[in-house]
């Protein structure tokens, strides 16, 4: 049986020092990591929410012009149908309500001051203080089309 002196042993492995740097370096990158995540998830949330009001802004504007036009025989207006923001002729149920710019309402909370919103035919003119409220953050005030933050009054 050989002897083995100390001179002869090799130190093979890692210290604890070297151990606790890579562990250190390895926490500080996969911190930064799931911040980049969180704060990338409320950019595409907000994205996702000011298409959403952009969307809805454009089928108050197209169901305001289709009236303002003459376009049809009746009145148009915007209800929520199924669960979806619809642009309609006549009235919500009618055989006239049109699938073009239909918004899923139930996504982003969307809801509106009354069972439905109609501009006249030819003056599109529709009653005073209705508007569409989404997400109880933002609210759209169909007299001028305009967005203001949610419980004040349209004007």
């Amino acid at each position: 049986m050989k002897l083995i002196s100390k001179n002869q042993i090799k130190n093979t492995g890692f210290t604890l020092i070297e151990v606790l740097v890579v562990l250190g370096v390895l926490v500080l990158l996969v911190g930064a990591g799931v911040t980049s995540l969180v704060m990338l998830r409320g950019k595409i949330k907000k994205v996702a929410f000011e298409e959403i009001k952009e969307n809805v802004m454009l089928a108050i504007e197209k169901a305001r012009n289709r009236a303002a036009t003459g376009f049809g025989s009746h009145g148009h207006g915007v209800c929520i149908k199924d669960g979806n923001l619809i642009v309609y002729e006549e009235n919500c149920n009618s055989s006239y309500a049109s699938n073009t710019n239909v918004l899923s309402a139930s996504v982003f909370d969307i809801s509106l001051s009354t069972s439905s919103i109609n501009f006249e035919r030819i003056s599109a003119s529709t009653s005073a203080g209705e508007f569409i409220n989404i997400n109880n953050k933002v609210k759209i005030c169909i007299s001028n089309i305009m967005e203001i933050p949610y419980g004040q009054p349209c004007p």
